[in-house]
């Protein structure tokens, strides 16, 4: 229904009226509206840039690490540097399962556990999915000797000791 009152709107705006629609993923919108947009695309912040803004305006916390995580978009990394984040918890559960994966003194057990205690939701669970695959990639990056940026890591030396560590077979059978 919204999308039919907006269809109408864009087909017959009042004089002088101008709409700027706002979205992450431009195939979300419906074609009919989509193909009555101008379509601009705007580049993420940089990583420097981010941590610049945050520092002056006295935000506090592993700046570097939400930084990584948000993944140039200065509200995302104010949400994950605040009181209550999710995103830092899952993180800290991303490490330890990280740690376990790739231990060669853990067992699926040791996994499987600390999955169940620590994980409470099938939407934190993806979440940890997503990040662990992207720490697997980060090291396998190292591996390969591109100079791709990390999506998990913050420091290149993290990376480096697991690709130091296991062949590229075994972390490809992990993704």
């Amino acid at each position: 229904f919204f999308f039919n009152i907006l269809l109408k709107l864009l087909e017959e705006p009042p004089d002088g009226v101008y709409f700027f629609i706002l979205c992450e993923d431009e195939n979300k919108l419906l074609p009919t509206i989509r193909s009555r947009c101008e379509i601009f695309r705007l580049d993420t912040l940089s990583d420097d840039d981010i941590t610049a803004y945050l520092k002056q305006n006295n935000i506090e916390g592993d700046i570097k690490t939400a930084v990584a995580l948000a993944k140039g978009s200065y509200g995302k990394a104010l949400d994950i540097l605040s009181s209550d984040s999710t995103v830092l918890h899952l993180r800290n559960i991303s490490d330890k399962m990280i740690e376990l994966l790739l231990s060669k003194t853990g067992s699926e057990f040791d996994l499987i556990s600390y999955q169940i205690e620590n994980i409470k939701s099938m939407q934190d669970y993806c979440d940890v999915c997503r990040m662990i695959l992207s720490a697997i990639r980060d090291i396998i990056t190292v591996k390969q000797d591109t100079e791709l940026p990390f999506e998990y890591f913050t420091d290149r030396e993290d990376a480096e000791t697991y690709a130091q560590i296991y062949p590229t077979v075994t972390l490809l059978a992990m993704s």
